[in-house]
């Protein structure tokens, strides 16, 4: 990474990443919801598939998802995790089945308690119908900026090393055993320590997709991914977009009507999906061609 690229990274970094925080207490815990602002043109899927929960988008989602994780590593206040929801939640890149809400938790702040995590979601549905606005007329949320300070030197030095910090393999093994990711209360929920939070952020901050994908697993403990499928991973497509509109078209030409997009296709219909995004995602193709007339 030369000088100029590190002072661009810098110059996005600078003032923060602006975010809304919902307080939520919940039978007296109290939850601080960090969500994107609306204006945040991102977009992120989930999907299950080989007994691994999936979090899929592209490359500027990857990035964006890497400062979410290293601004989380270094929040101080209990009960601070941070929710990607509608409207930055799109339906699956591959059968345009509707995704899950994520859930990123640093796991010495917050508890993935399941009962409070239910508890959580439906007070998040009552402000959502609620005007934007508490019983008592406060707001539901206020703006604050989610700081990614000393990120873009680490990101110059792991891209020009690419060396992982050094730790005695006891305390990594440790680390790595309080990583988790699988599907409570409604919601897919990553929670891991900050120190795996930071690393991680690093690894995904330079994923684009390549030429089909790139992907980086997620709580796999010791990283013995050989001798099982991980509980979670991150999957960046280079086309994810074009791929989601594609997998609509296919649905909706092989399903039908738009409210079924609500509802998860069964093993046949997805199939049959699949193999016509493909056709979809050609046709889309081969429309941005220029005409050679």
């Amino acid at each position: 990474m030369n000088p100029h690229q590190l002072e661009a990274l810098q110059n996005v970094h600078a003032k923060g990443l602006k975010m809304h925080l919902r307080v939520v207490d919940v039978h007296g815990t109290t939850f601080r919801v960090a969500t994107l602002r609306a204006s945040t043109r991102v977009r992120f899927s989930t999907n299950y598939f080989h007994d691994t929960w999936h979090i899929l988008t592209d490359g500027e989602g990857a990035r964006l998802f890497a400062r979410l994780l290293w601004a989380l590593s270094f929040q101080r206040a209990p009960g601070t995790c941070v929710l990607i929801d509608a409207p930055h939640m799109t339906s699956t890149p591959f059968e345009a089945d509707p995704a899950l809400p994520v859930l990123l938790m640093r796991d010495d702040l917050a508890s993935a308690d399941p009962d409070r995590l239910r508890f959580l979601r439906a007070r998040l549905r009552e402000r959502a119908d609620g005007g934007g606005r508490h019983a008592d007329g406060a707001p539901n949320s206020m703006t604050i900026r989610f700081h990614t300070f000393g990120m873009p030197e680490n990101v110059r030095a792991w891209h020009d090393a690419r060396i992982p910090p050094a730790r005695h393999y006891e305390d990594e093994k440790l680390l790595f055993a309080r990583e988790k990711m699988s599907r409570i209360s409604g919601f897919i929920v990553y929670s891991a320590p900050a120190e795996i939070l930071r690393e991680h952020a690093l690894s995904i901050h330079h994923m684009r997709g390549g030429k089909y994908a790139d992907y980086l697993y997620l709580a796999e403990g010791v990283r013995a991914r050989w001798s099982h499928s991980p509980p979670g991973e991150i999957q960046v497509f280079q086309h994810f977009k074009d791929m989601v509109s594609a997998a609509k078209v296919a649905r909706h030409e092989i399903i039908g009507t738009e409210a079924d997009s609500r509802m998860m296709a069964d093993a046949d219909e997805q199939f049959r999906v699949h193999r016509r995004a493909e056709h979809a995602r050609a046709r889309l193709v081969r429309a941005r061609r220029p005409s050679s007339a």
